[in-house]
């Protein structure tokens, strides 16, 4: 396994390669393209991905650790796919349209500035989990924990409360269309 440790990657082009099996360690990836690129069974850990390309790149058995995505695109990926030990990341105005997250802890991970629209959100811990000032039209909860998450400041999603557990978690009352939609309840 090829190890990288303390690198900094500037406008790299991965795009369409594997890199499947390396080991990245505080590391910097900045304006690199990992566009439908494999990173299957790749580890990260404390990295940094600033303005990069990820649309629908594989992470099949990935290691995301403490993994901070900055103003990257990481459309289409399917985030349910990564290493059940490893999906620690933290995102900052980026784009993750089209993703999917299926039985992932995630507690705590923040989401701002960003743009989740038509994710889905299953069977996730998601409590504590930050989502602010992230626009989220077509975004699904489905059987997940919820539970003192802030969507606040978060417009578009569709939360069902029955469906999940939402303790403590916190809404803005502009956004109690995107609550009670599953109930058939219209908020005028």
């Amino acid at each position: 396994m090829l190890t990288h440790r303390n690198e900094t990657f500037r406008r790299q082009d991965y795009a369409r390669q594997s890199l499947a099996g390396c080991e990245f360690e505080g590391c910097a990836f900045v304006g690199c393209d990992f566009s439908y690129a494999d990173l299957g069974g790749c580890i990260f850990s404390d990295c940094l991905f600033d303005d990069c390309r990820l649309a629908l790149t594989v992470v099949a058995d990935a290691v995301l650790r403490r993994v901070t995505f900055k103003k990257s695109d990481l459309r289409g990926i399917d985030f349910g796919s990564v290493s059940e030990f490893g999906l620690e990341i933290a995102c900052e105005h980026s784009r993750l349209d089209n993703c999917s997250f299926v039985r992932r802890k995630m507690r705590s991970t923040p989401f701002r500035g960003g743009e989740l629209r038509e994710c889905y959100f299953a069977e996730c811990d998601l409590s504590g989990a930050v989502f602010d000032e992230c626009v989220m039209e077509g975004t699904l909860f489905e059987r997940c924990d919820l539970s003192g998450a802030d969507l606040r400041t978060a417009v578009g999603y569709a939360v069902d409360p029955v469906g999940n557990r939402l303790a403590k978690a916190r809404f803005s009352e502009y956004n109690l269309a995107g609550l009670v939609a599953s109930l058939g309840v219209v908020v005028e």
